[in-house]
């Protein structure tokens, strides 16, 4: 694998893509579409525990903010529509929410402090707001009206559950919708929240990154 072949080369500190939800959290540690996410950090951390191991750090970004407004996330941005994943909280549940920008500006910050994440995970967010926050900024920002849906996570779950049944006679019936479902159904159930259960966003202590705020990416929008 690329992480063993990393390590024979000499690579002292590996970052492998782990931008996304966070897989520390049980819950979305068994989320199908991250097996092998999971596969890539367990052998990670067996090979740093060997005498010359190789360090590692999970950059953990939450969703994508500038490419979440967009049909994958059941967004209609002619009609102004949006079907929401909803845990009984009508979309209140909070996401973290990262630029693709900020991104790579967080990930040279946390290059430039290898020994607070040696072996950790940093967590960054350019901002952190619910389905309902989206919703509110396109009105109060662009004079926009979204009309919310609200999808009952127990009808994500039976689709999901129909859907990996497939999978497992046809790998090929995967879809799009499958892989989506799977990331709404931890978004609604404040999984997609990186600051949660006493952990802190790292973010917070990198001053010379500027984060993208809310409001910026939906006047980009509309």
């Amino acid at each position: 694998t690329i992480i063993r072949v990393a390590r024979a080369a000499g690579v002292k500190w590996f970052l492998p893509s782990e931008f996304g939800l966070d897989l520390s959290v049980p819950a979305n540690s068994e989320i199908p579409l991250f097996a092998g996410k999971i596969a890539a950090r367990n052998a990670l951390e067996e090979q740093a525990t060997r005498s010359e191991g190789m360090a590692y750090t999970y950059v953990v970004t939450g969703a994508f903010a500038d490419m979440f407004v967009n049909p994958f996330h059941d967004w209609d941005t002619e009609n102004h529509t949006v079907v929401v994943p909803d845990a009984g909280n009508q979309g209140q549940s909070k996401i973290s929410f990262t630029t693709r920008q900020d991104v790579a500006y967080y990930t040279l910050a946390v290059l430039r402090r290898f020994d607070q994440f040696k072996n950790k995970t940093a967590r960054v967010a350019s901002f952190t707001a619910s389905y309902a926050d989206w919703v509110a900024a396109f009105k109060s920002v662009s004079g926009v009206k979204y009309t919310p849906t609200y999808e009952p996570l127990a009808v994500l779950e039976r689709r999901m559950v129909s859907a990996a049944a497939a999978a497992t006679n046809d790998p090929t019936t995967i879809d799009f919708k499958y892989i989506a479902d799977q990331l709404h159904a931890a978004m609604a159930t404040g999984h997609g929240q990186l600051d949660i259960d006493g952990k802190k966003l790292d973010s917070d202590d990198m001053p010379e990154v500027s984060p993208t705020p809310l409001a910026a990416i939906v006047a980009d929008i509309h």
